[in-house]
């Protein structure tokens, strides 16, 4: 058992931001940053216009690193983690994320518990709450050629699950040094899953905490969709489409990309297309991206796109 008031003091935090709302990023930094042993907020190239914000945030106590450009978010949350070296826990955020010091403790705890009991744990994750719909997202397993979505009921502790969103995400730095840093070359979308994917076969355990619940917004919009209540298409912007389906294929021809989530994957990959045409409009500049980040998939193209180089 954990013992009452574990100390978070031997935990980092590290924020990944690109052109974020100054209210809301102030809000995450100011009411977490006393109760952490160091936040770092990693800034992709949001530019001189938002010089304040990141000015009152180190009077926050918070630490600020401008990359300067956009170099993706891998390479934000490496930089990170060789900000917090010392730190053997690591909290990671995007700016959309708002959890509360309460579930950054029974994270902590989490991990604690299970490391306790000789658990050989990457990471562990909070329960996603989707800001559109109020909905709890599932963890999910991979089962041979299929996937199992759970969701926590009950007494249940904790679930295991094959990956795990990097937001909320508490990493345990030992086992990021046996499995690697986060891969730059993905750029955005998907970087995540390729480490969680990595962690697995390399046989690390990713849980998702039963008690810990984190509001997230996941994409720019939704769109409800007919049939099952709360069933919605989450809508980025277009130019995301590219990097979700060219990653998406670059992470197809990987070694530990598990068969099964490939198979669900692709499917997954191919209904979206119809959804776009009935359900966003206009739909051309979503096709036109998907269409992009197909070719350059196939190609093996990796990093940012060159209009996003500078």
């Amino acid at each position: 058992m954990v013992a009452k008031g574990l100390s978070c003091s031997d935990l980092a935090v590290v924020i990944v931001t690109h052109h974020p709302d100054p209210g809301l990023l102030r809000t995450t930094v100011t009411g977490l940053v006393e109760s952490v042993g160091r936040l770092v907020v990693v800034d992709n190239g949001s530019g001189a216009v938002l010089d304040s914000l990141f000015e009152s945030l180190r009077g926050s106590g918070a630490q600020v690193v401008r990359l300067g450009r956009n170099r993706g978010v891998g390479a934000a949350q490496n930089v990170g983690m060789a900000e917090v070296a010392d730190y053997p826990y690591t909290l990671f955020l995007d700016q959309d994320s708002h959890p509360d010091p309460g579930v950054v403790i029974r994270l902590r705890e989490a991990m604690a518990t299970l490391e306790a009991a000789g658990e050989r744990v990457a990471a562990v994750g909070p329960v996603l709450v989707d800001t559109d719909t109020g909905l709890e997202r599932h963890f999910l397993r991979i089962r041979g050629p299929w996937l199992s979505r759970r969701r926590c009921s009950g007494e249940e502790r904790w679930i295991e699950t094959d990956f795990l969103i990097a937001s909320g995400c508490l990493v345990s730095r030992q086992a990021w040094k046996a499995v690697g840093v986060f891969d730059e070359s993905l750029f955005i979308d998907n970087v995540d899953l390729d480490w969680s994917f990595r962690a697995r076969a390399r046989g690390y355990r990713l849980v998702g905490v039963c008690g810990a619940r984190m509001p997230h917004r996941v994409g720019h919009t939704a769109r409800r969709l007919p049939g099952k209540a709360g069933t919605q298409l989450h809508v980025h912007k277009p130019r995301r489409q590219y990097y979700i389906t060219r990653n998406r294929i670059l992470l197809w021809r990987r070694p530990h990309a598990p068969a099964g989530w490939i198979w669900h994957d692709l499917w997954r990959a191919l209904i979206r297309v119809p959804l776009f045409l009935f359900y966003v409009q206009p739909a051309w500049p979503h096709l036109y991206w998907t269409w992009r980040g197909l070719l350059d998939g196939l190609r093996g193209r990796t990093g940012p796109l060159p209009e996003e180089e500078s």
